[in-house]
């Protein structure tokens, strides 16, 4: 199996470097860079919300799945309903950014088939999230994650992750 190189070349301003190897170890150097290029940056990154995708992947990915033939998919169904919309919502956002799925919206029918609840426990249940400011109705009437909304259920989804990553050690 051959490995493969990521080969960047960036310019600011005066500065110019390139930089080769795999994927971590460039984006690291290539961030490093950035920071010495713009100081500022940092105090700004620490200001600015960016989700973290490998991130929240690595979070969700024990509640959500995605299928070859891109359909999410619940892990569990026992999730309470804002839970479950939440992480499928947040499914979709991370299949989005990925390239694995068309848009980040999901319709009150995909979320009926994703979680296996009724259509009017769900359309209840998204307008106390609309209300909260956690879930955004599209124009198409599907629904999103607000920014908000992403960093609040990714907390959760950490939460729910790190309890049962706890609980399989305990079970040993």
């Amino acid at each position: 199996m051959s490995s493969q190189s990521l080969k960047v070349h960036v310019e600011f301003g005066e500065l110019k470097a390139n930089f080769e190897g795999n994927a971590d170890e460039v984006v690291k150097a290539l961030l490093q860079f950035i920071m010495k290029a713009y100081p500022n940056l940092e105090s700004l990154s620490k200001f600015t919300f960016a989700p973290d995708y490998l991130e929240i992947l690595n979070d969700i990915s024990d509640s959500v799945k995605i299928t070859a033939d891109a359909q999410l998919v619940l892990v569990r169904r026992d999730f309470p309903a804002d839970q479950a919309i939440g992480l499928a919502l947040l499914g979709a956002n991370v299949a989005y950014k990925l390239g694995k799925l068309e848009n980040d919206e999901l319709s009150v029918e995909s979320l009926c088939k994703i979680m296996g609840k009724a259509p009017k426990t769900i359309q209840n249940t998204l307008v106390e999230m609309v209300k909260e400011g956690i879930v955004d109705r599209s124009s198409r009437g599907a629904y999103v994650l607000t920014p908000v909304g992403i960093m609040q259920v990714h907390e959760a989804a950490k939460s729910l992750s790190n309890a049962e990553k706890s609980q399989r050690g305990g079970e040993g």
